[in-house]
Protein backbone atom coordinates (compact mmCIF):
# COMPACT_ATOMS: atom_id res chain seq x y z
CA UNK A 1 0.00 0.00 0.00
CA UNK A 2 1.04 3.70 -0.22
CA UNK A 3 1.62 5.65 1.76
CA UNK A 4 -0.31 8.93 0.04
CA UNK A 5 -2.02 8.18 -3.13
CA UNK A 6 -1.64 11.71 -4.12
CA UNK A 7 1.27 13.25 -2.59
CA UNK A 8 3.94 12.78 -0.33
CA UNK A 9 3.81 11.31 3.21
CA UNK A 10 6.34 12.49 6.09
CA UNK A 11 6.93 9.98 8.99
CA UNK A 12 4.90 10.94 12.05
CA UNK A 13 5.04 9.08 15.50
CA UNK A 14 1.25 9.29 14.88
CA UNK A 15 0.04 5.45 13.81
CA UNK A 16 -3.72 5.53 14.84
CA UNK A 17 -6.44 8.59 14.31
CA UNK A 18 -9.28 7.87 16.61
CA UNK A 19 -12.54 9.40 15.18
CA UNK A 20 -15.31 9.94 17.60
CA UNK A 21 -18.35 10.79 15.84
CA UNK A 22 -21.67 12.46 17.87
CA UNK A 23 -24.34 15.39 17.71
CA UNK A 24 -23.01 18.35 19.67
CA UNK A 25 -25.98 19.39 22.10
CA UNK A 26 -26.93 23.19 21.91
CA UNK A 27 -30.07 23.90 23.89
CA UNK A 28 -31.17 26.89 21.16
CA UNK A 29 -28.52 28.45 18.82
CA UNK A 30 -29.86 26.44 15.46
CA UNK A 31 -33.78 26.38 16.65
CA UNK A 32 -35.94 26.96 19.92
CA UNK A 33 -35.29 24.27 22.52
CA UNK A 34 -38.36 22.41 21.76
CA UNK A 35 -37.46 22.01 17.71
CA UNK A 36 -34.04 20.64 19.45
CA UNK A 37 -35.58 18.34 21.49
CA UNK A 38 -37.40 16.81 18.53
CA UNK A 39 -33.82 16.95 16.85
CA UNK A 40 -31.93 15.09 19.45
CA UNK A 41 -34.93 12.44 19.77
CA UNK A 42 -34.28 11.70 15.39
CA UNK A 43 -30.42 11.50 15.91
CA UNK A 44 -30.73 8.67 18.46
CA UNK A 45 -33.64 7.09 16.01
CA UNK A 46 -30.84 7.18 12.90
CA UNK A 47 -28.02 6.13 14.84
CA UNK A 48 -29.97 2.86 16.12
CA UNK A 49 -30.82 2.54 12.28
CA UNK A 50 -27.72 2.96 11.06
CA UNK A 51 -25.57 0.69 13.74
CA UNK A 52 -28.26 -2.31 12.44
CA UNK A 53 -27.47 -1.74 8.96
CA UNK A 54 -23.63 -1.29 9.10
CA UNK A 55 -21.73 -3.55 11.68
CA UNK A 56 -19.25 -0.96 11.78
CA UNK A 57 -21.16 2.28 12.87
CA UNK A 58 -20.33 4.11 16.22
CA UNK A 59 -22.27 6.81 17.61
CA UNK A 60 -21.77 8.89 21.16
CA UNK A 61 -24.42 10.67 23.25
CA UNK A 62 -22.66 13.42 23.88
CA UNK A 63 -24.88 14.55 26.96
CA UNK A 64 -27.24 13.00 29.41
CA UNK A 65 -29.82 15.73 28.00
CA UNK A 66 -30.07 14.35 25.03
CA UNK A 67 -30.77 10.69 25.89
CA UNK A 68 -33.50 12.01 28.53
CA UNK A 69 -35.26 13.31 25.75
CA UNK A 70 -35.56 10.44 23.53
CA UNK A 71 -36.58 7.81 26.49
CA UNK A 72 -39.36 10.48 27.33
CA UNK A 73 -41.10 9.90 24.20
CA UNK A 74 -41.90 6.13 25.72
CA UNK A 75 -39.77 4.41 23.08
CA UNK A 76 -41.14 0.65 22.19
CA UNK A 77 -39.43 -1.81 24.73
CA UNK A 78 -37.40 -3.94 21.58
CA UNK A 79 -35.98 -0.03 20.71
CA UNK A 80 -34.76 1.18 24.26
CA UNK A 81 -33.39 -2.26 24.93
CA UNK A 82 -31.01 -1.76 21.54
CA UNK A 83 -30.28 1.37 22.99
CA UNK A 84 -29.10 -0.04 25.94
CA UNK A 85 -27.18 -3.26 24.45
CA UNK A 86 -25.57 -0.56 22.59
CA UNK A 87 -24.61 1.37 25.32
CA UNK A 88 -23.14 -2.01 27.22
CA UNK A 89 -21.13 -3.35 24.15
CA UNK A 90 -19.29 -0.32 23.84
CA UNK A 91 -20.36 0.72 20.18
CA UNK A 92 -22.09 3.75 21.99
CA UNK A 93 -21.34 5.51 24.70
CA UNK A 94 -23.23 8.24 26.89
CA UNK A 95 -21.16 11.16 27.77
CA UNK A 96 -21.11 12.08 31.56
CA UNK A 97 -22.28 15.24 31.49
CA UNK A 98 -25.97 16.37 31.45
CA UNK A 99 -25.29 19.27 28.91
CA UNK A 100 -22.32 21.54 28.26
CA UNK A 101 -22.71 24.40 31.15
CA UNK A 102 -21.33 27.91 31.68
CA UNK A 103 -19.74 25.52 34.57
CA UNK A 104 -17.68 28.54 35.89
CA UNK A 105 -20.94 30.15 36.87
CA UNK A 106 -22.15 26.75 38.83
CA UNK A 107 -22.23 26.12 42.58
CA UNK A 108 -20.69 23.04 44.45
CA UNK A 109 -24.16 21.71 44.49
CA UNK A 110 -25.23 21.92 40.75
CA UNK A 111 -21.36 20.56 39.16
CA UNK A 112 -21.76 17.60 41.30
CA UNK A 113 -25.59 16.60 39.75
CA UNK A 114 -24.22 17.57 36.44
CA UNK A 115 -22.73 14.00 36.78
CA UNK A 116 -24.12 12.56 39.50
CA UNK A 117 -27.44 12.85 37.47
CA UNK A 118 -25.86 10.73 34.62
CA UNK A 119 -24.17 8.76 36.66
CA UNK A 120 -26.96 7.48 38.89
CA UNK A 121 -28.80 6.50 35.29
CA UNK A 122 -25.75 4.52 34.07
CA UNK A 123 -25.60 2.63 37.29
CA UNK A 124 -29.12 1.81 37.49
CA UNK A 125 -29.08 0.32 33.80
CA UNK A 126 -25.43 -1.28 34.26
CA UNK A 127 -24.34 1.27 31.43
CA UNK A 128 -20.29 2.13 31.65
CA UNK A 129 -19.63 5.37 32.50
CA UNK A 130 -16.36 6.63 31.98
CA UNK A 131 -16.09 9.68 29.95
CA UNK A 132 -17.58 13.21 30.15
CA UNK A 133 -17.65 15.41 27.24
CA UNK A 134 -17.94 18.87 27.43
CA UNK A 135 -18.09 20.69 23.67
CA UNK A 136 -18.26 24.23 22.88
CA UNK A 137 -17.24 26.33 26.21
CA UNK A 138 -13.88 27.41 25.77
CA UNK A 139 -12.76 27.01 29.68
CA UNK A 140 -13.88 25.41 32.81
CA UNK A 141 -13.35 26.08 36.55
CA UNK A 142 -10.53 24.87 38.62
CA UNK A 143 -12.04 22.31 40.39
CA UNK A 144 -13.92 20.68 37.86
CA UNK A 145 -11.89 17.44 37.86
CA UNK A 146 -12.57 17.16 41.83
CA UNK A 147 -16.66 16.32 41.01
CA UNK A 148 -15.82 14.25 37.84
CA UNK A 149 -13.56 12.33 40.14
CA UNK A 150 -16.49 12.39 42.88
CA UNK A 151 -18.80 10.64 40.50
CA UNK A 152 -16.40 8.29 38.76
CA UNK A 153 -15.03 9.63 35.79
CA UNK A 154 -11.97 9.06 34.87
CA UNK A 155 -11.98 11.02 31.51
CA UNK A 156 -12.97 13.95 29.94
CA UNK A 157 -12.59 15.82 26.43
CA UNK A 158 -13.36 19.25 25.43
CA UNK A 159 -14.06 20.54 21.75
CA UNK A 160 -13.03 23.92 22.86
CA UNK A 161 -14.45 26.60 20.32
CA UNK A 162 -12.00 29.29 20.92
CA UNK A 163 -13.33 31.48 17.97
CA UNK A 164 -13.21 34.31 20.81
CA UNK A 165 -10.33 32.95 22.65
CA UNK A 166 -6.41 33.43 22.59
CA UNK A 167 -4.65 30.17 21.64
CA UNK A 168 -4.35 27.44 24.44
CA UNK A 169 -1.06 26.96 25.49
CA UNK A 170 1.29 24.09 23.86
CA UNK A 171 0.76 22.14 27.17
CA UNK A 172 -2.99 21.50 27.25
CA UNK A 173 -3.63 21.78 23.77
CA UNK A 174 -4.25 18.33 21.68
CA UNK A 175 -2.06 16.63 23.96
CA UNK A 176 -3.53 13.85 26.72
CA UNK A 177 -2.68 15.05 30.53
CA UNK A 178 -3.89 14.31 33.73
CA UNK A 179 -6.22 17.34 35.05
CA UNK A 180 -5.62 17.42 38.30
CA UNK A 181 -8.23 19.52 41.36
CA UNK A 182 -7.17 21.63 44.21
CA UNK A 183 -7.75 18.36 46.24
CA UNK A 184 -5.82 16.46 44.65
CA UNK A 185 -7.86 14.35 42.56
CA UNK A 186 -6.95 13.77 38.70
CA UNK A 187 -9.01 12.99 34.85
CA UNK A 188 -7.18 12.60 31.92
CA UNK A 189 -7.47 15.43 29.52
CA UNK A 190 -8.16 15.86 26.12
CA UNK A 191 -8.90 19.22 24.78
CA UNK A 192 -8.68 20.05 21.08
CA UNK A 193 -8.31 23.62 19.67
CA UNK A 194 -9.95 22.94 16.95
CA UNK A 195 -13.27 22.18 18.62
CA UNK A 196 -15.82 19.36 18.13
CA UNK A 197 -15.92 20.12 14.66
CA UNK A 198 -12.36 18.98 13.85
CA UNK A 199 -12.70 15.53 11.82
CA UNK A 200 -14.62 17.06 9.01
CA UNK A 201 -14.08 20.74 8.80
CA UNK A 202 -10.20 19.51 9.08
CA UNK A 203 -9.23 16.76 8.38
CA UNK A 204 -11.64 16.01 6.10
CA UNK A 205 -13.15 13.12 7.42
CA UNK A 206 -16.22 12.68 6.06
CA UNK A 207 -14.93 14.84 2.66
CA UNK A 208 -19.00 15.45 2.16
CA UNK A 209 -18.85 17.34 4.82
CA UNK A 210 -16.00 18.76 4.82
CA UNK A 211 -16.34 20.40 1.18
CA UNK A 212 -19.44 21.83 2.51
CA UNK A 213 -18.01 23.38 5.98
CA UNK A 214 -15.10 24.04 4.45
CA UNK A 215 -14.72 24.70 0.85
CA UNK A 216 -11.98 26.87 0.42
CA UNK A 217 -9.78 24.27 1.75
CA UNK A 218 -11.49 21.27 -0.11
CA UNK A 219 -13.19 22.34 -3.29
CA UNK A 220 -12.61 20.30 -6.32
CA UNK A 221 -10.98 17.42 -4.59
CA UNK A 222 -11.81 14.29 -4.69
CA UNK A 223 -12.11 12.15 -1.22
CA UNK A 224 -9.27 10.53 -1.60
CA UNK A 225 -7.87 13.91 -1.75
CA UNK A 226 -9.80 15.67 0.27
CA UNK A 227 -8.66 13.62 3.16
CA UNK A 228 -5.38 13.35 2.32
CA UNK A 229 -4.73 16.81 2.39
CA UNK A 230 -6.39 17.42 6.26
CA UNK A 231 -4.58 14.14 6.83
CA UNK A 232 -1.31 15.39 5.93
CA UNK A 233 -1.84 18.73 7.33
CA UNK A 234 -2.81 17.44 10.80
CA UNK A 235 0.13 15.33 11.10
CA UNK A 236 2.71 18.14 10.24
CA UNK A 237 0.74 20.53 12.91
CA UNK A 238 1.57 17.40 15.13
CA UNK A 239 5.02 16.77 13.98
CA UNK A 240 5.22 20.67 14.69
CA UNK A 241 4.50 20.48 18.08
CA UNK A 242 7.32 17.27 18.72
CA UNK A 243 3.62 15.24 19.70
CA UNK A 244 5.43 12.28 20.89
CA UNK A 245 2.39 9.50 21.30
CA UNK A 246 0.90 7.57 18.81
CA UNK A 247 -2.76 8.48 19.02
CA UNK A 248 -5.07 11.28 18.72
CA UNK A 249 -8.53 11.60 18.98
CA UNK A 250 -10.65 13.82 16.76
CA UNK A 251 -14.54 14.84 17.15
CA UNK A 252 -16.79 14.54 14.22
CA UNK A 253 -19.83 16.39 15.14
CA UNK A 254 -21.96 19.74 14.82
CA UNK A 255 -24.45 21.79 16.19
CA UNK A 256 -27.69 19.63 16.94
CA UNK A 257 -26.98 18.18 13.80
CA UNK A 258 -28.53 14.22 13.14
CA UNK A 259 -26.79 11.04 12.49
CA UNK A 260 -26.75 11.10 8.70
CA UNK A 261 -23.17 11.84 7.92
CA UNK A 262 -21.19 9.83 10.96
CA UNK A 263 -23.42 7.11 8.55
CA UNK A 264 -20.89 7.67 6.17
CA UNK A 265 -17.40 7.57 8.17
CA UNK A 266 -17.53 3.28 7.50
CA UNK A 267 -17.18 3.80 4.40
CA UNK A 268 -14.51 6.66 4.14
CA UNK A 269 -12.47 4.86 6.46
CA UNK A 270 -12.18 1.78 5.08
CA UNK A 271 -11.69 3.73 2.14
CA UNK A 272 -8.83 5.03 3.52
CA UNK A 273 -7.24 1.97 5.56
CA UNK A 274 -7.07 0.29 2.12
CA UNK A 275 -4.79 2.35 0.48
CA UNK A 276 -2.98 3.64 3.84
CA UNK A 277 -0.59 2.01 5.67
CA UNK A 278 -0.62 4.61 8.60
CA UNK A 279 -1.61 6.25 9.93
CA UNK A 280 -5.01 4.11 10.87
CA UNK A 281 -8.48 5.57 10.94
CA UNK A 282 -10.49 3.54 13.98
CA UNK A 283 -14.05 4.77 14.46
CA UNK A 284 -14.33 4.68 18.14
CA UNK A 285 -15.72 5.88 21.66
CA UNK A 286 -13.75 8.13 23.10
CA UNK A 287 -13.71 6.36 25.69
CA UNK A 288 -11.24 3.76 23.45
CA UNK A 289 -9.06 6.66 22.88
CA UNK A 290 -8.48 7.35 26.51
CA UNK A 291 -8.18 3.44 27.38
CA UNK A 292 -5.30 3.29 24.70
CA UNK A 293 -3.47 6.65 25.85
CA UNK A 294 -3.77 5.14 30.04
CA UNK A 295 -2.59 1.99 29.03
CA UNK A 296 0.45 3.00 26.91
CA UNK A 297 1.32 6.13 28.58
CA UNK A 298 -0.50 6.85 31.64
CA UNK A 299 2.58 6.74 33.70
CA UNK A 300 4.12 9.14 31.32
CA UNK A 301 1.80 12.31 31.15
CA UNK A 302 2.26 15.69 32.66
CA UNK A 303 0.06 16.84 35.43
CA UNK A 304 -1.90 20.13 35.48
CA UNK A 305 -3.47 22.15 38.12
CA UNK A 306 -5.52 24.90 37.60
CA UNK A 307 -8.71 26.55 35.90
CA UNK A 308 -9.38 28.75 32.77
CA UNK A 309 -13.01 29.13 32.69
CA UNK A 310 -15.03 31.99 33.12
CA UNK A 311 -14.95 33.51 29.23
CA UNK A 312 -18.58 32.72 27.65
CA UNK A 313 -19.87 32.94 31.17
CA UNK A 314 -18.71 36.80 31.12
CA UNK A 315 -20.41 37.54 28.12
CA UNK A 316 -24.07 35.66 28.43
CA UNK A 317 -24.85 35.71 31.96
CA UNK A 318 -24.26 39.90 32.66
CA UNK A 319 -27.42 39.77 30.20
CA UNK A 320 -29.82 38.41 32.27
CA UNK A 321 -29.32 39.27 35.53
CA UNK A 322 -32.95 39.40 36.93
CA UNK A 323 -32.96 35.57 36.28
CA UNK A 324 -29.48 34.90 37.76
CA UNK A 325 -31.10 36.17 40.69
CA UNK A 326 -34.12 33.94 39.96
CA UNK A 327 -31.60 31.06 39.58
CA UNK A 328 -29.50 31.62 42.40
CA UNK A 329 -32.69 31.43 44.99
CA UNK A 330 -34.16 28.32 43.50
CA UNK A 331 -30.44 26.84 44.39
CA UNK A 332 -30.86 28.13 48.05
CA UNK A 333 -34.12 26.11 47.72
CA UNK A 334 -32.82 23.04 46.19
CA UNK A 335 -30.22 22.60 48.97
CA UNK A 336 -32.74 22.44 51.86
CA UNK A 337 -35.74 20.34 49.85
CA UNK A 338 -35.10 16.47 51.27
CA UNK A 339 -36.10 14.58 49.25
CA UNK A 340 -33.97 15.79 46.38
CA UNK A 341 -35.94 17.56 44.01
CA UNK A 342 -34.68 16.33 40.99
CA UNK A 343 -36.48 17.91 38.40
CA UNK A 344 -35.60 21.22 40.13
CA UNK A 345 -31.94 20.08 39.62
CA UNK A 346 -32.85 19.43 36.05
CA UNK A 347 -34.25 23.09 35.43
CA UNK A 348 -31.48 24.67 36.67
CA UNK A 349 -28.71 22.74 34.88
CA UNK A 350 -30.39 23.60 31.53
CA UNK A 351 -30.05 27.21 32.46
CA UNK A 352 -26.78 27.01 32.95
CA UNK A 353 -26.51 25.43 29.37
CA UNK A 354 -24.24 27.43 27.30
CA UNK A 355 -26.90 28.43 24.97
CA UNK A 356 -29.48 29.19 27.69
CA UNK A 357 -29.43 33.19 28.00
CA UNK A 358 -32.23 34.85 25.92
CA UNK A 359 -31.14 37.71 23.73
CA UNK A 360 -30.68 37.71 19.82
CA UNK A 361 -29.63 34.42 17.76
CA UNK A 362 -26.83 34.34 16.00
CA UNK A 363 -26.50 35.98 12.51
CA UNK A 364 -28.76 33.79 10.07
CA UNK A 365 -29.81 31.05 12.02
CA UNK A 366 -32.91 31.92 13.51
CA UNK A 367 -36.28 33.73 12.12
CA UNK A 368 -37.65 36.53 14.01
CA UNK A 369 -40.55 34.30 15.17
CA UNK A 370 -38.17 31.34 16.07
CA UNK A 371 -36.27 33.87 18.42
CA UNK A 372 -38.84 34.88 20.02
CA UNK A 373 -40.13 31.60 20.80
CA UNK A 374 -36.49 30.77 21.62
CA UNK A 375 -36.49 33.48 24.38
CA UNK A 376 -40.44 32.77 25.32
CA UNK A 377 -39.14 29.09 26.02
CA UNK A 378 -36.21 29.81 28.22
CA UNK A 379 -38.38 31.98 30.05
CA UNK A 380 -41.24 29.60 31.03
CA UNK A 381 -38.09 27.40 32.27
CA UNK A 382 -37.71 30.24 34.61
CA UNK A 383 -41.29 30.68 35.55
CA UNK A 384 -40.92 27.07 36.75
CA UNK A 385 -37.99 27.62 39.23
CA UNK A 386 -39.19 29.15 43.04
CA UNK A 387 -39.94 32.98 43.09
CA UNK A 388 -37.60 34.80 45.39
CA UNK A 389 -39.93 36.50 48.08
CA UNK A 390 -37.62 39.67 48.35
CA UNK A 391 -36.07 39.66 44.25
CA UNK A 392 -32.77 38.73 46.18
CA UNK A 393 -32.35 42.62 46.95
CA UNK A 394 -30.92 43.87 50.16
CA UNK A 395 -33.32 45.89 52.38
CA UNK A 396 -33.01 49.63 53.54
CA UNK A 397 -31.12 50.93 49.62
CA UNK A 398 -32.63 54.08 50.18
CA UNK A 399 -33.41 56.15 47.27
CA UNK A 400 -31.02 56.48 44.09
CA UNK A 401 -29.04 59.54 43.69
CA UNK A 402 -28.67 60.96 40.56
CA UNK A 403 -25.73 60.17 38.52
CA UNK A 404 -23.25 62.46 37.96
CA UNK A 405 -22.59 64.33 35.06
CA UNK A 406 -19.10 63.14 33.81
CA UNK A 407 -17.26 64.94 30.67
CA UNK A 408 -15.88 62.79 27.83
CA UNK A 409 -12.82 61.33 29.02
CA UNK A 410 -13.34 61.75 32.60
CA UNK A 411 -13.07 58.74 34.89
CA UNK A 412 -14.29 58.63 37.77
CA UNK A 413 -14.34 55.85 40.81
CA UNK A 414 -17.53 54.11 41.08
CA UNK A 415 -19.55 55.59 38.01
CA UNK A 416 -20.46 53.86 34.73
CA UNK A 417 -19.69 54.00 31.03
CA UNK A 418 -20.64 52.09 27.98
CA UNK A 419 -18.38 50.08 25.82
CA UNK A 420 -19.72 49.27 21.92
CA UNK A 421 -17.67 45.87 22.71
CA UNK A 422 -16.77 43.57 25.06
CA UNK A 423 -14.14 44.16 27.43
CA UNK A 424 -13.35 40.66 27.90
CA UNK A 425 -12.70 40.38 24.35
CA UNK A 426 -10.26 43.33 23.55
CA UNK A 427 -8.51 45.18 25.77
CA UNK A 428 -10.76 48.50 25.93
CA UNK A 429 -9.13 51.79 24.90
CA UNK A 430 -9.66 55.07 26.42
CA UNK A 431 -11.43 56.94 23.76
CA UNK A 432 -13.90 53.97 23.22
CA UNK A 433 -15.26 54.54 27.07
CA UNK A 434 -18.22 56.73 27.24
CA UNK A 435 -20.05 57.70 30.78
CA UNK A 436 -23.13 56.16 31.10
CA UNK A 437 -26.00 58.78 31.06
CA UNK A 438 -29.65 59.30 31.82
CA UNK A 439 -32.08 58.55 31.18
CA UNK A 440 -30.28 55.09 30.33
CA UNK A 441 -28.68 55.44 33.91
CA UNK A 442 -31.49 56.02 35.81
CA UNK A 443 -29.85 56.54 39.52
CA UNK A 444 -26.95 55.41 41.92
CA UNK A 445 -25.94 55.31 45.95
CA UNK A 446 -23.07 54.67 47.93
CA UNK A 447 -24.11 53.20 51.17
CA UNK A 448 -21.79 52.24 54.41
CA UNK A 449 -23.41 48.62 55.65
CA UNK A 450 -23.80 48.14 59.27
CA UNK A 451 -20.63 45.43 58.49
CA UNK A 452 -18.78 48.06 57.39
CA UNK A 453 -18.57 46.85 53.43
CA UNK A 454 -19.23 49.93 50.87
CA UNK A 455 -21.89 49.12 48.54
CA UNK A 456 -22.23 50.76 45.20
CA UNK A 457 -26.10 50.61 44.23
CA UNK A 458 -26.78 51.31 40.27
CA UNK A 459 -30.45 51.42 38.74
CA UNK A 460 -30.01 50.94 34.68
CA UNK A 461 -33.64 51.52 32.50
CA UNK A 462 -32.43 48.79 30.05
CA UNK A 463 -35.15 50.12 27.58
CA UNK A 464 -33.60 53.50 27.12
CA UNK A 465 -29.88 51.36 26.07
CA UNK A 466 -29.36 51.56 22.43
CA UNK A 467 -30.65 48.90 19.87
CA UNK A 468 -26.60 47.80 18.58
CA UNK A 469 -24.68 45.74 20.80
CA UNK A 470 -23.81 47.78 24.26
CA UNK A 471 -21.91 46.75 27.39
CA UNK A 472 -22.02 48.71 30.47
CA UNK A 473 -19.24 48.40 32.96
CA UNK A 474 -18.50 50.31 36.01
CA UNK A 475 -15.20 51.49 37.40
CA UNK A 476 -13.05 51.81 41.06
CA UNK A 477 -10.09 53.02 41.13
CA UNK A 478 -7.08 50.85 42.57
CA UNK A 479 -4.34 52.42 44.78
CA UNK A 480 -0.31 50.94 43.99
CA UNK A 481 -0.73 48.33 46.24
CA UNK A 482 -4.35 46.52 45.16
CA UNK A 483 -2.87 47.18 41.02
CA UNK A 484 -0.30 45.07 41.68
CA UNK A 485 -1.82 42.63 44.17
CA UNK A 486 -3.11 38.91 43.05
CA UNK A 487 -6.31 37.79 42.50
CA UNK A 488 -7.94 35.67 45.05
CA UNK A 489 -10.96 34.34 43.66
CA UNK A 490 -13.58 32.24 45.33
CA UNK A 491 -14.26 28.79 43.44
CA UNK A 492 -17.45 26.67 44.20
CA UNK A 493 -15.07 24.46 46.68
CA UNK A 494 -12.16 27.16 48.23
CA UNK A 495 -9.86 29.99 46.59
CA UNK A 496 -7.96 30.14 43.45
CA UNK A 497 -4.84 32.64 43.09
CA UNK A 498 -4.85 34.53 39.51
CA UNK A 499 -3.20 34.24 37.65
CA UNK A 500 -0.62 31.28 39.49
CA UNK A 501 -3.86 29.01 39.38
CA UNK A 502 -4.39 29.40 35.67
CA UNK A 503 -4.02 25.88 33.50
CA UNK A 504 -0.76 25.74 32.37
CA UNK A 505 -0.64 29.67 32.27
CA UNK A 506 -3.36 30.33 30.51
CA UNK A 507 -4.82 33.95 30.55
CA UNK A 508 -7.49 35.30 28.70
CA UNK A 509 -7.41 38.70 30.06
CA UNK A 510 -10.26 38.99 32.86
CA UNK A 511 -11.70 37.06 35.49
CA UNK A 512 -15.39 35.29 36.53
CA UNK A 513 -16.10 35.57 40.08
CA UNK A 514 -19.67 34.74 40.90
CA UNK A 515 -18.52 34.05 44.27
CA UNK A 516 -16.24 37.13 45.04
CA UNK A 517 -12.64 37.99 44.77
CA UNK A 518 -10.00 39.69 47.11
CA UNK A 519 -7.23 41.92 45.95
CA UNK A 520 -4.81 42.22 48.72
CA UNK A 521 -6.93 42.52 52.41
CA UNK A 522 -9.99 44.19 50.52
CA UNK A 523 -12.88 41.97 48.91
CA UNK A 524 -15.33 42.43 46.18
CA UNK A 525 -18.57 40.60 46.20
CA UNK A 526 -21.08 41.16 43.06
CA UNK A 527 -24.59 41.38 42.10
CA UNK A 528 -25.03 41.24 38.43
CA UNK A 529 -21.70 42.16 38.29
CA UNK A 530 -19.38 39.03 37.69
CA UNK A 531 -16.53 39.53 35.22
CA UNK A 532 -13.27 41.91 35.90
CA UNK A 533 -10.34 43.31 34.53
CA UNK A 534 -7.86 45.51 35.56
CA UNK A 535 -7.43 48.96 33.34
CA UNK A 536 -4.87 51.53 33.02
CA UNK A 537 -6.45 54.60 31.83
CA UNK A 538 -5.13 57.95 32.26
CA UNK A 539 -2.15 56.53 34.40
CA UNK A 540 -4.32 55.26 36.63
CA UNK A 541 -5.18 51.69 37.18
CA UNK A 542 -8.61 50.72 37.55
CA UNK A 543 -10.89 47.57 38.36
CA UNK A 544 -13.86 47.52 35.45
CA UNK A 545 -16.67 45.15 36.11
CA UNK A 546 -19.07 44.16 33.06
CA UNK A 547 -22.55 45.34 34.70
CA UNK A 548 -24.73 44.47 31.74
CA UNK A 549 -24.46 43.14 28.68
CA UNK A 550 -27.71 44.41 25.90
CA UNK A 551 -28.20 43.74 21.89
CA UNK A 552 -31.69 44.18 19.82
CA UNK A 553 -30.29 44.76 16.24
CA UNK A 554 -30.39 41.65 14.93
CA UNK A 555 -29.54 39.50 11.59
CA UNK A 556 -32.35 36.54 10.75
CA UNK A 557 -32.64 33.55 8.86
CA UNK A 558 -31.78 34.73 4.99
CA UNK A 559 -30.11 37.71 6.45
CA UNK A 560 -33.19 40.09 7.02
CA UNK A 561 -32.11 42.48 9.41
CA UNK A 562 -34.15 43.85 12.22
CA UNK A 563 -34.50 44.98 15.87
CA UNK A 564 -36.50 42.76 18.67
CA UNK A 565 -38.55 44.70 21.56
CA UNK A 566 -36.91 44.46 24.69
CA UNK A 567 -39.91 42.69 26.19
CA UNK A 568 -39.43 39.66 22.90
CA UNK A 569 -34.75 39.60 23.20
CA UNK A 570 -35.41 39.21 27.39
CA UNK A 571 -38.63 38.34 28.57
CA UNK A 572 -38.91 37.99 32.64
CA UNK A 573 -36.02 40.84 32.89
CA UNK A 574 -36.43 43.84 34.83
CA UNK A 575 -36.26 46.72 32.82
CA UNK A 576 -35.70 49.06 35.44
CA UNK A 577 -32.54 46.39 36.60
CA UNK A 578 -30.94 47.04 40.37
CA UNK A 579 -26.89 45.99 40.11
CA UNK A 580 -24.49 46.46 43.03
CA UNK A 581 -21.22 45.55 44.32
CA UNK A 582 -19.94 45.44 47.62
CA UNK A 583 -16.13 46.51 48.80
CA UNK A 584 -14.61 44.76 52.30
CA UNK A 585 -11.60 46.44 53.29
Amino acid sequence: MLPFLHGNFEPSPIRTIYIAPMSHLDIGFTAPPSQVAERTRHAIDQALAFADADPNFVWTVETFWQLERWLETNPPKAQRQRLLRMLRGGRFELGAAYANPHSSAMSALLLDWLFRLPRQWADEHQIPMTTAILNDVPGHPIDLPHFLARNGIRYLVIGANLRFSPPLPHQIANLPFWWEAPTGERVLTWISDRSYTEASHDLGIDPDSARLFNPQKFRDLDPMQVMERGIAETLRRYRERHYPYDAILVLHAFDNWDATAASKLPRFVRMWNEHHETPRLVLATPRVFFEHIEGRYGNQLPVYCGGFGGQWESFVRPAIPTAMRRARFAEQVAQTRQPIDLDLLRRLLVFYEHSFGMGLPWANLMSRKEAIQHNREQWQLLQSLPTPTDKSAPENWGVPELPPNLADGEFRSGALYRLPYHPMLLAPKESDLRPLRPPAWVGWRRTVLPDGRKRFCYWIDRRKLPADLICVVGLWELDEKLAKAKIRSRTATGWETLPDDRLAGYDWGGWFSPFGFRLDESEFIGDGIWAFRKVQLQGRWWLMGVCLTQQLRATFKGGAQGILTFDDAYPGEEAIVALWIDLRQ
